[in-house]
C-alpha cells in the first residue's frame, strides 16, 4: 500500500522494528588521506538511510501537502568510519513537536560496535509559499506511536 506523508494509514503505524536497516559500504571520495570518513559524510549518509526506510515503509514524496526540509543536525563521533567498511545504520527514536520532526539513528559496523550516533531534524514546509507549517495530528500520530523517546522535545 502506497502512503504519501499527506495521507499516512494510522493502523499501520511505524514502529522501529519495522524500519529497514540501511546498509552500505564506504566509498574512498567519503574519506580522508588516512582512510577514515570525513564528519560531513555523516549527515548526508543518514539523510539517504532516512528517506531510503521511509520509502521501504511505502511512504512516498511525490505528490504531497509538503515537503521535508532539514533545519539540523548533530552527530555524536565514537570510533571511526574507514573505507570499505560496511555501515549499517539502525533508527533508535523519533521524537514529533508541534514543527519538528527528530528522527535518531545509530552508525553500527558489521560487528554491531557502535561508530556514532546522529540525528536529524526537520520541519515540514508547503510548497506553496515555502513556509514551515504544524505536523499535520495524522502523521505525528503515527510518526509517535510505539517509538521509543515519541513524546514532544
Amino acid at each position: 500500500m502506497d502512503k504519501s506523508l499527506s495521507g499516512i494509514d494510522t493502523e499501520h503505524a511505524l514502529r522501529l522494528e519495522q524500519w529497514p536497516v540501511y546498509e552500505r559500504l564506504i566509498h574512498v571520495h567519503e574519506t580522508d588521506k588516512d582512510g577514515v570518513m570525513h564528519f560531513s559524510n555523516y549527515f548526508k549518509i543518514a539523510e539517504e538511510a532516512l528517506y531510503s526506510g521511509l520509502r521501504k515503509l511505502g511512504f512516498s514524496f511525490e505528490n504531497t501537502e509538503f515537503s521535508m526540509a532539514m533545519i539540523n543536525t548533530s552527530a555524536d563521533y565514537i570510533h571511526p568510519i574507514r573505507f570499505a567498511e560496511q555501515l549499517r545504520i539502525v533508527f533508535t527514536g523519533v521524537k514529533v513537536s508541534r514543527v519538528k520532526i527528530k528522527f535518531m539513528m545509530d552508525f553500527l559496523d558489521s560487528n554491531q560496535t557502535a561508530l556514532a550516533k546522529v540525528q536529524l531534524f526537520f520541519v515540514l514546509i508547503e510548497p506553496e509559499g515555502r513556509k514551515a507549517i504544524p505536523v499535520p495530528g495524522h502523521l505525528k500520530s503515527t510518526l509517535s506511536l510505539n517509538a521509543p523517546c515519541s513524546s514532544a522535545f
